[in-house]
């Protein structure tokens, strides 16, 4: 699986991402600047982040095998967008 975070360089995220694998879910969180990939290995993901009051956009993209499965993008102050394997 592959969790795309795009949108105008610079632009802050906060938010987090849990992942299972192995019969365990393990949280993460975020909080830095977008663009940046995070590659993963698992069979589950959710994502939830959130935009810090910056201007421009953010796009989440979950990708699996390749293909997109959930996308979403926001230009709102404080958007938040949620994606996760189906």
């Amino acid at each position: 699986m592959t969790l795309q975070i795009s949108g105008t360089s610079g632009t802050h995220i906060t938010g987090q991402y849990v992942l299972t694998a192995g019969g365990e879910s393990t949280s993460y969180t975020l909080d830095r600047e977008v663009p940046f990939t995070i590659e993963l290995t698992g069979h589950d993901l959710s994502c939830v982040v959130q935009k810090v009051g910056t201007p421009g956009t953010v796009r989440v993209q979950l990708l699996v095998d390749g293909e997109p499965v959930a996308f979403e993008w926001t230009k709102e102050q404080f958007g938040n967008l949620s994606v996760a394997t189906p």
